[in-house]
């Protein structure tokens, strides 16, 4: 993966206390930083796992929020990640964290092609 391509978000999060769901997907376009960097004591102080990624800028402003866990991190047309959690929304030096798609990559094949298979018996 090239960390100085941009991956991009798919926001779906809710912006208003009615708690409806907008009708425009959104997206936002976040770097990739590093395990060292997201695990830093004036961060996320360790608590980063090899099965999580982190994306967003140390100034804070643009990440994922409430409403869009689950969604993708995607670049250049595949996912990396799907967003799962943080520190607040959009805090600076706290960028958002996805779970690694690549680290389940085996599962999600095992179980997409698991369940296939059972549908096309006869």
């Amino acid at each position: 993966m090239n960390s100085t391509l941009r991956h991009q978000v798919i926001l779906h999060q809710v912006m208003d206390v009615s708690l409806r769901i907008p009708a425009t997907l959104r997206t936002v376009k976040l770097p990739i930083v590093s395990s060292t960097v997201c695990n830093a004591t004036d961060s996320f102080n360790g608590n980063i796992t090899e099965n999580m990624i982190c994306a967003g800028y140390s100034e804070g402003g643009k990440d994922a929020c409430k409403g869009d866990s689950g969604g993708p991190l995607v670049c250049e047309g595949r996912v990396y990640g799907i967003v799962s959690w943080g520190n607040g929304c959009a805090d600076a030096q706290y960028p958002g964290v996805y779970t690694s798609v690549s680290r389940f990559r085996q599962w999600i094949d095992g179980t997409i092609f698991g369940f296939y298979g059972r549908c096309l018996k006869y």
